[in-house]
């Protein structure tokens, strides 16, 4: 079956998004499995998800033991928690404002509730910002641990996305693509198969590369 550039370019694009995500986890921030296999399902490439077959249970044994840990478990619990009661607070409260501000005459009382200082301090300032300082902590915690993981399994790991780069060179270069339309960061540039547009600058630590044909 005849696929046309557009869907060829569209499965390399969410192939760039998982070779990116695993370099992430070579950095040593946390990137869910469910996010990678998304990307790589999307993708649709025969050669990739038997990449990933084969590469997904150690990288499962690398990342997926560091959730259980109790102190990072802990921080998982507690952000997800905060995740959610914050945009509950930050929906409430615009809800309500909106109620308000259209209906002010009508809704003394509302407008009575929304000027509450404490209410507006704990739904726009407390609850945000605990879900923030949470979620840092967590991915510090993440990150930590992740940087400390061997030589070994963090080669076997560039073993990996140098394959999947390989596929993605071959592929565009196959289907006629455009490198520069295939443009993603990355962390890293000690890969096969891409090319550097643009180095990290002063508030971008990643590096721009599109696939090298």
């Amino acid at each position: 079956m005849h696929v046309s550039k557009r869907g060829v370019k569209n499965k390399l694009f969410y192939l760039t998004q998982a070779i990116s995500w695993l370099d992430d986890i070579r950095r040593g921030h946390y990137v869910s499995h469910e996010k990678i296999d998304k990307a790589i399902r999307k993708s649709d490439l025969t050669r990739v998800k038997s990449i990933w077959k084969k590469a997904k249970k150690e990288l499962r044994v690398l990342t997926g033991t560091l959730v259980k840990e109790d102190r990072i478990r802990k921080y998982v619990v507690a952000g997800s928690f905060l995740r959610v009661a914050a945009i509950l607070s930050l929906g409430i409260f615009g809800v309500l404002y909106v109620n308000a501000i259209l209906g002010f005459q009508k809704h003394t009382m509302l407008s009575r509730i929304i000027r509450n200082p404490i209410l507006i301090i704990l739904c726009i300032i407390v609850i945000p910002n605990a879900f923030m300082i949470v979620d840092y902590f967590a991915r510090h915690t993440l990150r930590e641990r992740m940087v400390k993981l061997g030589i070994q399994e963090k080669n076997r790991l560039k073993k990996v996305i140098n394959e999947l780069l390989g596929v993605l060179a071959t592929e565009a270069e196959k289907g006629e693509i455009d490198p520069k339309k295939l443009k993603f960061k990355m962390f890293y540039d000690d890969y096969d198969h891409i090319e550097v547009v643009k180095k990290p600058g002063r508030l971008r630590k990643t590096y721009e590369v599109i696939p090298k044909l």
